[in-house]
Order: C-alpha cells, then sequence, then structure tokens
C-alpha cells in the first residue's frame, strides 16, 4: 500500500485482523459470510450472501454479517486490472471467501419461521414472539 510501500511488516503493521471469524464464534451471530467482487461469478455469490444475510436478520435469527472484499487500485499502487488479479489471486489466501456459519436452515417454505438452533446454553429469542428460548444448560 501507500503506507506500505516496501510490503507488510507485521512487527510493525500488525497481522491482518480476521474479523469475521472472530464474529463467527459468538454468540447470537446466526450468520457470517466474506464476499469477493473479483469477478462476475464472486459478485454473484456474494449477492446471494447479502440476501440470505437479510433473510435471517428478518428471520429475527440473530446477528447476520457480510464481509466483502474489494480492490482499492490507488492504495495498492497498481493498476486497476492489475488489482482484479490480486484480489483475486492473493486476498483469499489470507481472507477465503465463503459462509463461515449459517445457524438457521437454508431458506425454504417456512424456513423462516423455523426456532434458531440454540448452541452452548445462550438465551434467544423464538422466531416471531419474543419469548426468551434458552438452551441446554442455560439458567432462568
Amino acid at each position: 500500500t501507500t503506507s506500505s510501500p516496501e510490503g507488510r511488516d507485521p512487527l510493525l503493521h500488525g497481522y491482518p485482523v480476521p474479523m469475521t471469524e472472530m464474529l463467527a464464534v459468538l454468540p447470537g451471530v446466526a450468520y457470517a459470510a466474506r464476499g469477493s467482487v473479483a469477478d462476475a461469478g464472486a459478485i454473484g455469490k456474494t449477492r446471494a450472501m447479502i440476501k440470505r444475510a437479510c433473510e435471517v436478520q428478518l428471520a429475527r435469527g440473530g446477528f447476520a454479517i457480510v464481509e466483502i472484499i474489494s480492490n482499492c487500485p490507488v492504495g495498492w499502487g497498481m493498476t486497476p486490472e492489475a488489482s482484479i488479479e490480486h484480489l483475486r489471486d492473493v486476498v483469499p489466501r489470507v481472507y477465503p471467501p465463503g459462509v463461515l456459519v449459517d445457524r438457521l436452515k437454508a431458506p425454504s417454505a417456512g424456513a423462516l419461521h423455523a426456532r434458531p438452533s440454540v448452541g452452548r446454553g445462550e438465551p434467544t429469542t423464538d422466531v416471531g414472539t419474543d419469548k426468551p428460548v434458552h438452551g441446554p444448560g442455560a439458567r432462568g
């Protein structure tokens, strides 16, 4: 980048932060995914991830996040074409695209009203009722 023209030194600039992976393990996160805009196929998959995240939110299934990785030719000091190649070939080694977590069933007739799976005893609410639901081992 323009701030690290000789390359990234983890001791000086820090290591990459896998934010989506970090969020995916938290209680209450129902959907976490990472998409890309590297090419038409990746954009289609990213669009589907955004749609799924919206479905999860509308179903009140829990927090949903989609991280979208994109190029930055100016910041990377590359031509637009080179930055797309970098986004397609290099960036996924550190930030692989895909769905990390989808705790609700795939959408189908009636699936948006299904109860989300409850793990590790964290309380949640029953979809569509606001009534608290407690998982195994939860108190209260």
